[in-house]
């Protein structure tokens, strides 16, 4: 039974967080750069447990006036988007680190980190920051944002095990409030890489839980989380908790139905399929998914009402496969002639393919319409591409020999004994049928 896709693919997803919060996160540091550190103006100490590690009581940290003013400078390139340029000033000056203190350093590496990270040097970007936070300079918002950022870095460059170190200890740092929803969705996803799922969950629904809307990317990925280590259950209710802040988002309700399959609670699935038609959101390919699966769950009088109106309202091309699954539904509900009916339909429509003429054929049997069925089955023969070329001369000898033909008979029984599926059961119909070709030679003409 073929089943909706359920894979779910986060290589991108961490790339396209990072770009978006690096850059916003870029300009408050920036700002800070500009604004927060004035010329020449001494900067107070700072604790270890604070800033990561510097002397507790050392003071003296300021920005020279000359620094300030070259920082400035390389603002108002990035602010023209001149990044290269601005990373050529920066190089330069780092060349001089010599003669900078620990705190102009600090914040040197951590705007020359975020250059490099505009022009998507994440490796070069990641290894400035860390430089950036060697110094143990920098004052406590500012170090969170380095390594909020060098924390992301890792994990677009896939170094998962060094981002959700950092950003591990990042949080432990943060107050709660500065831990943004987006972070706790990134980290999750960092944890979906490494396979520690209980705590990609535990962060993916906690960011979930935080806003009145959360993206589609989250439930995205809190799903495939639980798809990964099978927990159908949570997927299922994760996907019902989507639906209800995206209605219109078709892949939801599919991916739902999907988990029902998993489950094997088949018609939860095919309810879920029904109700996403009833509101429109599905096409051609979605109602003979959902067709098909009615027969699956042996709902027939479902599938024939679903394609009749999508043959009725255009939603279907009404090619040969569709006719052929209308044939197949009213044949599981017992309807032998609807089913002959739509099955000629379908033969109308293939002309590539003897199948729904086979199909036709065993109806016709079924009914005992020897000359009926001996014709569709030679119309098979003759388009070819059989599902079972075997089978269908099999039918046609029996058809024949009900028609008195015993000769032409024995040859589609012989054709049928060539082919592996038929040759056992053909060979057991030449023995019936060779007595009659003898009789029909012994017998004196009139």
């Amino acid at each position: 039974m073929i089943q909706y896709a359920m894979n779910y693919s986060p290589a991108s997803f961490p790339h396209r967080l990072v770009v978006g919060l690096i850059s916003g996160l870029f300009m408050l540091a920036m700002t800070d750069v500009a604004r927060g550190h004035g010329a020449g103006e001494e900067q107070p100490s700072f604790d270890a447990a604070t800033t990561g590690g510097g002397e507790s009581g050392e003071a003296g940290m300021f920005i020279s006036e000359q620094l300030s003013r070259q920082l400035e400078g390389v603002r108002g390139l990035l602010d023209k988007n001149q990044n290269k340029e601005a990373i050529t000033r920066l190089e330069a000056m780092e060349a001089r680190s010599n003669s900078y203190n620990r705190y102009e350093n600090a914040i040197l590496h951590q705007t020359l980190a975020y250059a490099y990270a505009t022009v998507n040097d994440y490796p070069k970007a990641a290894e400035t920051f860390e430089e950036a936070l060697s110094f143990k300079a920098l004052p406590r918002e500012a170090m969170l944002s380095v390594m909020q950022n060098l924390g992301q870095l890792y994990i677009v460059t896939e170094s998962y095990t060094k981002g959700i170190a950092v950003l591990e200890d990042w949080m432990r740092r943060a107050k709660p409030r500065e831990i943004s929803p987006q972070m706790r969705v990134l980290l999750g996803n960092a944890y979906f890489h490494q396979r520690d799922y209980a705590k990609a969950v535990a962060q993916l629904n906690k960011a979930i839980t935080a806003v009145d809307h959360p993206d589609k990317s989250w439930f995205q990925l809190l799903a495939g989380v639980d798809q990964q280590w099978g927990h159908y259950n949570d997927m299922a209710d994760v996907l019902q908790q989507a639906i209800s802040v995206y209605p219109g988002e078709k892949s939801f309700w599919q991916q739902l139905s999907a988990a029902y399959r998993q489950l094997h609670q088949d018609k939860k699935a095919a309810a879920v399929l029904a109700l996403a038609c009833n509101t429109g959101l599905c096409d051609g390919n979605d109602k003979i998914y959902l067709a098909r699966l009615y027969l699956y769950i042996g709902a027939p009088v479902k599938s024939v009402h679903l394609i009749q109106a999508g043959l009725s309202d255009g939603s279907l091309s009404g090619v040969a496969e569709d006719w052929q699954l209308l044939a197949q539904s009213w044949q599981q509900a017992r309807e032998p002639d609807k089913a002959a009916a739509a099955y000629r339909e379908a033969a109308k429509r293939s002309t590539d393919s003897g199948d729904a003429d086979f199909h036709l054929g065993q109806i016709y049997v079924q009914q005992a319409r020897w000359q009926a069925a001996a014709d569709a089955f030679t119309r098979a023969l003759k388009k070819g591409k059989l599902s079972s070329p075997g089978r269908t001369h099999l039918m046609l000898g029996v058809a024949r020999y009900y028609l008195g033909q015993p000769d032409t008979a024995l040859q589609s029984l012989k054709a049928a004994a060539g082919y592996k599926d038929t040759e056992i059961e053909a060979r057991r119909w030449l023995q019936h049928v060779r007595p009659a070709v003898t009789a029909a030679a012994d017998k004196p003409a009139s």
